[in-house]
């Protein structure tokens, strides 16, 4: 099957994602829609792909027969409205994040899209990457530890016009501002982590409790640098694991992670680093490393070195935005036969939401901590 993808909007995000349509194998670019016909036929024109539709409205694409799922990169406001009109007219979802303002409407989002049989799924390239398929693979391996902790960051420096003008800073696009646009892959990327090793278990695992702190809003109270942890309760005695991060529209460019799990049994500490978990620096080749440390103080060689080692895990020639609409395509086939896999898809985008909704409820109570059931 060769799914027909119509993309709703000429945003700037959709060239990025046209291209990897037209790279997949199992998608095809089939029509686009914006406001006004012009700009919807200059876009087209500019990708350079043949055969592809223009139409001057969202309503007339999803009338094209042709479209079998559609990308919506619309401002998140607008989600709801498009979302449930999208599942209405029977076409799958490829939607940006974050995907709601508030649980309420994304609930109301996945109920629509379960009665229409349509998939739901959130535009996150990097999980799709094979690189993220090996992190979770060592994260699961019997001699690695269960996580501990994690600290990522994911910022850049937004100039002037950005912080007057676009979008992610409006209360009446995208009110979760820095934590919807940014946190939304740190979030994400904690609760996959701190699900694994979960066995037969499909469930993805949700913090115990949350809270977070902005420090810049803009002149509409949307978050523009924000610190937030999520913590996971232990009941063994153990203390609490936690994930701490940073999203910032306010900072330099920065998108790092580092998983800390802890040995047992004899096993080696072992702390997980990726300088780019978002966008791969190139698109030949992307990595991770991982260092193995003896449990409590490491010793040391003559030199006074402390003694550890350091595996370099690298992926070559693997573009995550195009496996994203592969595994696009692969949850829509007409069989339906991965529905427990579309299940585990969505079961994390709406942990995803429940959590960002959470630390924003934290964020506008001063920093409160907030529980989730």
């Amino acid at each position: 099957m060769v799914l027909g993808v119509g993309i709703l909007s000429t945003a700037n995000i959709a060239r990025k994602n046209a291209r990897a349509i037209a790279l997949s194998e199992h998608c095809r670019l089939t029509a686009v829609a914006s406001r006004t016909l012009s700009k919807a036929q200059d876009f087209v024109a500019d990708t350079g792909i043949e055969g592809v539709k223009a139409y001057g409205s969202y309503d007339e694409l999803l009338a094209d027969v042709d479209v079998q799922a559609v990308y919506i990169p619309l401002p998140t406001a607008m989600h709801l409205e498009w979302i449930r009109k999208s599942a209405l007219a029977g076409k799958h979802i490829l939607i940006e994040k974050p995907v709601s303002i508030t649980m309420e409407e994304m609930d109301e989002m996945v109920e629509v899209c379960k009665e229409q049989d349509v998939v739901l799924l959130d535009g996150l390239m990097f999980q799709h990457h094979e690189r993220h398929s090996l992190l979770l693979a060592e994260l699961n391996d019997t001699f690695t530890g269960p996580v501990h902790s994690i600290q990522s960051s994911f910022s850049f420096n937004g100039d002037k016009t950005f912080l007057e003008s676009n979008i992610r800073v409006k209360a009446g696009g995208d009110p979760l501002g820095a934590l919807g646009d940014l946190g939304w892959y740190q979030v994400r990327l904690a609760l996959l982590a701190f699900s694994a090793k979960k066995g037969a278990e499909q469930a993805v695992q949700l913090p115990t409790r949350v809270w977070g702190n902005c420090s810049l809003f803009s002149e509409e109270g949307v978050p523009l640098d924000t610190h937030c942890t999520m913590e996971y309760a232990c009941t063994d005695g153990r203390p609490p694991r936690l994930a701490r991060f940073d999203s910032s529209f306010r900072s330099a460019f920065r998108q790092s992670f580092e998983i800390v799990c802890l040995g047992e049994r004899g096993c080696s500490d072992k702390v997980f680093r990726c300088e780019d978990f978002v966008i791969p620096r190139s698109s030949v080749g992307a990595s991770f490393s991982v260092e193995s440390i003896p449990s409590g103080f490491p010793g040391v060689d003559h030199a006074t070195r402390i003694v550890t080692s350091t595996d370099l895990v690298e992926v070559r020639g693997c573009r995550q935005e195009v496996r994203m609409f592969d595994t696009l395509a692969r949850l829509c086939d007409g069989k339906r036969v991965y529905r427990a896999e579309e299940q585990e898809w969505l079961g994390y985008t709406v942990a995803t939401q429940k959590v960002c909704s959470a630390l924003l409820s934290s964020i506008r109570a001063n920093g409160a901590p907030v529980t989730l059931t």
